[in-house]
């Protein structure tokens, strides 16, 4: 398994947002995938999960989609990994009914299952204005299916609870103002208090206009704000 070692290595540098490391350490998982005489959907989707948390530039997410997703790859897996990557460049005309195939996958472990039904849950909380209770049902699928689980998966999901504005499983208090963001909205949101514009944003982050703007709507809920102007505000409280 040529990949496993940078593989693992490129996993936490995402995870630790250590973009730069990210991109370089790509570079190394690209040239072993290459080598690599077979490929897997579970590889493909830890690989593209966790470049689209490090918030690497979409041209080189969309590198790894291509070099991981060969056509001896499960159609669930590959339906995933591809929903996944159109999501994060705000091509949404079909992700919803991606995800939600997904869900349906028997081959898939049930961590796996939650990812699905947390994306569909997004995808009907972002850009199925005023269908937030059509979203809730995948949230409660998915947290059912991660009952025993911790890490990046809860914490997805969590932050897709609270934009729906339902109260934690776990009965906790739900974290709230500039904690709330994951570390690509605290990024967005440093542009946006620097006065970048949705335009700038998009140019300066490799993703649509589109996907900016709903960054941006995210942080200004998140942060309960009504204009981005005081965003710069909110993050000096932090």
């Amino acid at each position: 398994m040529p990949v496993a070692l940078p593989g693992l290595t490129f996993h936490l540098a995402c995870r630790q947002n250590r973009l730069a490391d990210a991109d370089r350490l790509l570079t190394v998982v690209l040239d072993d995938l290459e080598e690599q005489p077979w490929r897997s959907g579970s590889q493909a989707h830890d690989l593209v999960s966790a470049a689209l948390f490090g918030g690497l530039p979409l041209p080189r997410v969309r590198e790894l989609v291509a070099e991981s997703l060969t056509p001896d790859v499960w159609d669930d897996w590959r339906t995933l990994v591809e929903a996944q990557a159109a999501e994060a460049a705000g091509v949404t005309a079909d992700v919803l009914t991606a995800y939600r195939s997904v869900t349906k996958a028997v081959i898939l472990p049930n961590a796996v299952l939650a990812t699905a039904h947390t994306g569909a849950a997004r995808c009907r909380c972002l850009h199925a204005l005023g269908r937030n209770a059509e979203a809730a049902p995948h949230v409660e699928a998915a947290a059912e299916l991660l009952e025993q689980w911790r890490g990046w998966r809860v914490d997805q999901l969590e932050q897709v609870r609270t934009q729906l504005g339902l109260a934690p499983r776990s009965g906790e208090r739900a974290v709230t103002g500039a904690d709330a963001l994951t570390p690509r909205e605290r990024e967005v949101a440093l542009l946006i208090a620097a006065g970048l514009t949705n335009s700038e944003l998009a140019r300066k982050l490799y993703i649509s206009p589109k996907t900016a703007a709903v960054h941006v709507s995210n942080i200004l809920h998140k942060l309960g704000l009504s204009s981005r102007t005081e965003v710069v505000s909110a993050l000096g409280k932090d």
